[in-house]
Order: structure tokens, then sequence, then C-alpha cells
């Protein structure tokens, strides 16, 4: 039995227990991450191939991954970044059908990767995060789901809490006095309803972002007569040589694997601009220039540059 000059043994407490262990010991964590689109698959892409002692769960309110994508349907919605550079760089595509992607061709994008990956196993589906506060005491996040199918309330924990719900889905409709009264159909850009059939119809257009500049051309045709409404003018700068168009048979073969096969895709997107460009010469030997000195690897790529597509 110790004495009373005896020092009483030093005690750890559970929060700071890793000050005792190894420097570079892993200790298990639990990750949960709110939503199942772009950034929650390439989460958990980089979380199964860099890691082993972790737990993953991605919470996701809608019936498909996707995000975005999944939500988005209305007439003529198309990506505004060129395709081929709307990818990871590790997980080019060579099938896009045209320079500005369809949302349903970038959805089967996300699907093919998760399915690529096996990504779905860590995807909880119409399951809403609801409220998640950090528990000071037990270190720890305590997060409350929804869950959309049966109603129920799932409570869990976890180490790391990571927001991907992004921003474009927090949608309303405007604040037009007598609109719950409209005694037509409402249809909003984030949850478009593609049973409606718009032939024939008198449509009312509000809105000439970025949304309704691409509804208005997708529904000119179909519709009996379209009104809009805007507050102002909306300016859009047009990019040179990357116009909306559907790739040709020639244009597809330049994106598709190499037959012995090495992945071209890589460079597509340089590749299609500097052939299909509107611009003078100088502007393009100007482009070529400039990428020359921003990125060292394009040296060893310069003379297939130059041998396929020539300056002159």
């Amino acid at each position: 039995m110790a004495d009373a000059n005896t020092p009483e043994p030093s005690v750890v407490p559970p929060a700071c227990a890793r000050v005792s262990n190894p420097i570079h010991e892993e200790r298990h964590l639990r990750v949960i991450c709110i939503g199942a689109g772009a950034s929650g698959l390439l989460l958990a892409y980089k979380l199964q191939r860099s890691f082993e002692n972790f737990d993953l769960v991605l919470y996701e309110k809608n019936g498909g991954i996707s995000g975005t994508w999944y939500e988005n349907k209305y007439p003529g919605c198309t990506c505004d970044v060129p395709s081929h550079v709307y990818t990871w760089s590790f997980e080019p595509s060579t099938s896009w059908s045209s320079v500005y992607a369809s949302s349903d061709e970038i959805q089967k994008y996300f699907e093919n990767f998760a399915a690529k990956y096996d990504l779905n196993k860590y995807c909880k589906l119409k399951h809403e995060v609801s409220k998640a506060v950090w528990n000071e005491a037990k270190r720890r996040w305590e997060v409350e789901i929804h869950n959309l199918v049966d109603g129920t309330t799932v409570h869990d924990t976890c180490n790391i809490l990571v927001n991907a719900g992004g921003v474009l889905n927090s949608w309303r409709w405007p604040d037009i006095e007598g609109l719950d009264k409209y005694k037509g159909i409402l249809l909003h850009t984030a949850r478009w309803d593609s049973s409606v059939d718009l032939n024939g119809k008198h449509v009312g257009l509000i809105g000439n972002g970025s949304s309704g500049i691409q509804v208005l051309p997708a529904i000119h045709s179909e519709a009996r007569k379209i009104t809009t409404f805007i507050c102002g003018s909306t300016w859009v700068s047009p990019v040179q040589g990357v116009d909306q168009r559907v790739y040709t048979v020639e244009e597809r073969h330049v994106t598709s694997p190499d037959p012995k096969g090495r992945n071209r895709s890589y460079t597509v997107d340089v590749l299609l601009l500097l052939h299909y460009a509107k611009c003078h010469g100088d502007c393009r030997a100007y482009f070529f220039d400039a990428i020359r000195s921003i990125f060292i690897f394009f040296f060893c790529a310069m003379n297939l540059l130059r041998s396929l597509f020539p300056l002159s």
C-alpha cells in the first residue's frame, strides 16, 4: 500500500488519451458526410483509396446520387463548363455527346463513377440531416437524421462531419402576391415536373438568369406563346471556339481511348479549342505560349499538338 508520500498516479482524461500513444498511431474514425453529390462522392473515393481504419456514411436526402444533377431536370439544363473540363482529372470521360453536357449525361457520369469504385455502399438515400451538435465532453458530433421513407428519426455520432450539401438546392417560390391563388400549373426549375406537356400552352417565364436563359430556347418551339418577366438585361460574353454543339464522329475519335490503351482525353479540351477556335492565328500562338509558360509538362506535348493542329 502506498504511503502518504507516494504521489498519486497521473490519470489521462479520455479526451486526451492520444497523447500517451505513439505519434503516428492511427485511431478509428467515423465520418459522416451530408450529401452524395460531386463533393460527397469525391470524399468517399479518396477516403477509400488512402485510408483503412474508418467508417463512412453519406446521408443523401434525394432518392439518388449526383446532387444538383439529380435535382435539376428542367428543359435545356446543361453545365456552363465544357464537358471534358467538367470531370475529375483522374477520371476523364470520352463519351460526351456535346460541348456542354446535359444534366442527364452528367448525372450518368457520377453514377458510373460511384459504381466503378463501389461507393454506393456508403450512401444512405432519402435520409435528410436535420440537426448536428458538437458534444465537447465526448469530442464527437451528434447528428439527427430524418428518414424520408418511414418518417423515423435516426441518431448518429461521428468524429468528423463534412457538409457537402451544396448551395444550389435551397430553392423557393418568388414572393409574388396572389401566387398561392394561381389556378394554372406552377413549375420551378429546381423541381421541374417532366410530365407536364407545354405544347400549345401560354408559358410565363420569370427571370433571365442562368436557368431562364436555358429554358427559353428549349421550350420556344413547344409552347404556343411565351411571356418573360425580367428585371434587367443579362449580358453573356461568348467564349471563342467553345460554342454549344453536338460532337461529330471525327471529334469523338479525338477524345476516344487510344488503340494502344493510352487515354488521350486529358488534353481534349485543349485540342478541340485550338483546332476549332475561330480566332486569329496570332491569338492561337499566344495561347500556346501561355500554356507552355504555366504547365511545364506541356513542353513534351507541344510537338504532338502542333502536328495535329498546325497554326497556319
